[in-house]
């Protein structure tokens, strides 16, 4: 079935449930005339009379009694559809798919969206915990927590927070290979590197007169989980670059010891990414508004 038939069908209804071709006239803002050619071209398609016409007024044939009530079931349907998508737009519903590192997931998503999941139960999570940078459009992702230096793409970025970051190692791994001075000795040590970035073996860092300067290490070991690269570090099998808020733990307890603290490393931005910025539902615009929050909390 074609789409004109269906809107021939769907006017059919509407003039009988009016009795009047003026009043879907206005109602639609269609031509009287049209909306009559349109019922005609129907009847002729079905080969029968669907209306009695007259001068004074519209009655049902019976053919047109029968068929309208099919008529006012696919009315019904698609308005019923499109209460529901409002619903679903407007409310708190459905499955929210977000996508984030285990770190980000346990340090903030679950604490910040708990509450907002909590007040709303015909909202669910769906969270896919993975440190590789999945497609939003092919996995059908709301949100997708992404920080460092994003690639130029068709996706909407909105900074959630800036992190401070440090170089950290074990004090076994400082033991067995000298403690950095300056970044220059730098170069002579073993970095874990977090393949994502652009370079993982470059550690950039400022001066105290603000001058960046970058030092290349050799890799120590490599992966694509920032969670694992805490872990090697730990190991005391090279030196790393991690926020520092992740490494506060092991630095109190002694696992692991901050390098060159006389310089400094550009703050990691962290983002909220979206494929669109308009027509979100809400449970989307919540998301976005309570992480945004949580981040300027903590």
């Amino acid at each position: 079935m074609k789409l004109d038939q269906l809107r021939r069908m769907a006017l059919f209804a509407m003039v009988a449930q009016q009795g009047s071709f003026t009043a879907v006239s206005q109602q639609q803002n269609i031509a009287t005339s049209a909306i009559s050619a349109a019922i005609s071209q129907l009847e002729s398609e079905i080969g029968t009379r669907l209306l009695h016409r007259t001068t004074r007024k519209i009655s049902l044939t019976d053919a047109g009694a029968v068929f309208l009530i099919r008529c006012q079931a696919m009315l019904f349907e698609a308005n019923t559809a499109h209460e529901e998508l409002a619903q679903m737009v407007d409310q708190l519903v459905g499955t929210l798919t977000i996508t984030a590192s285990q770190w980000q997931a346990d340090v903030w998503l679950l604490p910040a969206l708990t509450p907002l999941l909590q007040a709303n139960p015909n909202l669910r999570l769906h969270l896919l915990v993975n440190d590789r940078r999945l497609d939003l459009v092919e996995n059908n992702i709301d949100i997708a927590i992404r920080s460092g230096v994003l690639a130029d793409s068709s996706l909407i970025a909105r900074p959630l927070a800036n992190l401070p970051e440090w170089v950290v190692a074990a004090p076994r791994y400082l033991a067995q290979n000298r403690t950095p001075q300056n970044i220059h000795d730098l170069n002579q040590h073993r970095i874990i590197a977090f393949t994502p970035f652009e370079h993982p073996q470059h550690i950039k860092l400022i001066d105290a007169n603000g001058v960046p300067q970058t030092a290349q290490l050799s890799m120590g070991a490599q992966t694509d989980s920032v969670e694992m690269v805490r872990q090697l570090a730990v190991m005391g099998l090279g030196i790393a670059r991690l926020p520092q808020k992740m490494v506060e733990q092991e630095l109190a307890r002694g696992q692991l010891v901050q390098v060159l603290p006389q310089y400094s490393l550009p703050a990691i931005k962290v983002y909220a990414m979206t494929s669109k910025r308009d027509l979100q539902p809400a449970k989307v615009l919540a998301a976005l508004v309570t992480l945004h929050d949580f981040m300027a909390q903590v």
